[in-house]
């Protein structure tokens, strides 16, 4: 974890970073005093960027959890280019910060993903054999199977924020259910509108949360193919 603090007269006035292991961290932005007209022009220039930010609260502070962002210098240097923050800040280090997985968290993290790589050599080499043989059934089954090693190998290993953006979904279709109005600067508005964007949004983010499922469903089609 790393603290970067700003003096005023900036719109922010400190940003924790926070990693797990050595994926890409975590930040909470905090506005300080900062009213929630002015942290909301914060949250939608972040959002313009990509990535995903939520209103958050911590110590008594107003703020946003951001992620999606590669590094803290991309981070600092999007607020600064954009005079959120002051062009210096006091940064201070804590213990632990940066760590690096071993072999075997490494080896656990991407299993699903090798056992997809792996598929996609024998399934390659199924459906190379159909077309050199000229038979149609072997061709259409190899092809099927490198699919389902295609989407193993892409989205293997659901991420935990894939389950969380899954039940805020669900949350909020619920709420609206019940007749209440989600307003825009709500976390669970934006989800929801990025669920509508469009069917193949909706289809990546299907198959990041359900990859082993899809990969068995298409393996038992290609499998049928064969009959």
């Amino acid at each position: 974890m790393s603290i970067h603090r700003f003096t005023p007269p900036s719109s922010v006035s400190r940003i924790v970073f926070r990693y797990a292991n050595d994926r890409p961290p975590v930040a909470l932005v905090s506005a300080g005093r900062t009213n929630p007209a002015e942290l909301w022009s914060v949250r939608r220039a972040l959002e313009g960027m990509g990535w995903e930010c939520v209103p958050a609260r911590a110590e008594g502070r107003l703020g946003l959890q951001v992620q999606g962002f590669k590094d803290e210098g991309q981070l600092v240097a999007f607020l600064q280019q954009n005079h959120f923050v002051s062009a210096a800040a006091s940064v201070t280090p804590e213990p632990g910060d940066h760590p690096s997985r071993t072999v075997a968290e490494w080896l656990e993290d991407k299993s699903m993903k090798i056992c997809g790589w792996s598929y996609i050599i024998g399934d390659v080499s199924l459906l190379l054999s159909g077309l050199m043989s000229g038979r149609s059934k072997e061709t259409l089954t190899g092809l099927l199977y490198t699919a389902g090693g295609a989407v193993l190998a892409r989205y293997g290993n659901i991420k935990t924020a894939e389950h969380v953006r899954g039940v805020s979904e669900r949350l909020g279709e619920y709420i609206q259910e019940q007749g209440a109005t989600l307003p825009e600067e709500c976390g669970l508005f934006s989800v929801l509108k990025e669920k509508r964007e469009g069917m193949l949004p909706t289809i990546d983010r299907f198959l990041a949360r359900y990859p082993s499922q899809t990969t068995i469903s298409i393996y038992s089609l290609g499998s049928l193919t064969m009959l």
